[in-house]
């Protein structure tokens, strides 16, 4: 018997990504979005969950990098509220298609295909097109780490798991 690990596989431009269930706690409709000055840019700001900020993190912007990525929440879009080892986070994406089991062994680690994989873990390919998943724990960069942690020493509110 194969181990198998479940993804949230969920869709920003057309393309496919995916992040381990264990990281996931729920995906909710996305809601305004209350921006807060100096944080980095991958942060488009903060909203309220049960009554602690959480921050947006726009893995569009993350992944695509580019000026024509940025663009405001739309109605249609969906937050994907997760956790690394260390921070509850909220991910902006476009629309979350399913939960699927993969088996371990069909995961190409990121480091076997591309170097300075940043904030990408792996690959697998499936009958329905290539996944990219996704590392919550190289999400943010040091820098953007700190200075999330900066903003919530600040008072403007507790971003920490």
């Amino acid at each position: 018997m194969s181990l198998t690990s479940q993804l949230v596989v969920f869709s920003l431009d057309g393309s496919r990504y995916g992040l381990p269930l264990e990281n996931v706690e729920r995906v909710v409709r996305a809601v305004e979005v209350t921006p807060i000055p100096e944080l980095p840019e991958v942060v488009v700001g903060a909203v309220d969950v049960a009554g602690a900020m959480r921050p947006v993190i726009s893995l569009r912007q993350k992944f695509r990098k580019d000026s024509a990525s940025v663009r405001s929440v739309r109605v249609s879009d969906h937050f994907v509220l997760a956790h690394s080892s260390h921070r509850a986070l909220v991910l902006l994406v476009d629309d979350v298609e399913e939960v699927t089991d993969v088996a371990v062994e069909m995961i190409l680690k990121a480091d076997e295909m591309i170097d300075g994989k940043g904030a990408v873990q792996g690959f697998v390919k499936l009958e329905s097109g290539l996944i990219v998943i996704c590392d919550l724990e190289r999400c943010l960069t040091p820098d953007q780490e700190l200075a999330l942690d900066r903003t919530a020493a600040g008072g403007r509110g507790a971003y920490d798991a």
